[in-house]
């Protein structure tokens, strides 16, 4: 499992990373305070509050094209 702090800061950078992270075959989650929301969901990251940072985790040990695809969004 890889873990890593990323940031949202508008509608078009979740739906950059929602797209990035649909493409992926591992599991991809925010985890947002005790909510966890489904990377792959639009309707579930757009439910964010965008001034927070999230906790991203990937159920995977090789992602290292997707964490290059979102370097801009990594903390």
């Amino acid at each position: 499992m890889i873990v890593k702090r990323v940031t949202l800061s508008s509608v078009e950078d979740i739906n950059e990373f929602v797209k990035l992270s649909s493409n992926q075959l591992f599991t991809v989650t925010l985890r947002a305070g005790k909510c966890l929301i489904d990377a792959k969901s639009m309707m579930g990251v757009l439910s964010l509050d965008t001034s927070e940072t999230f906790e991203l985790c990937l159920d995977t040990d090789n992602a290292d094209a997707f964490l290059e695809s979102i370097k801009h969004f990594i903390v």
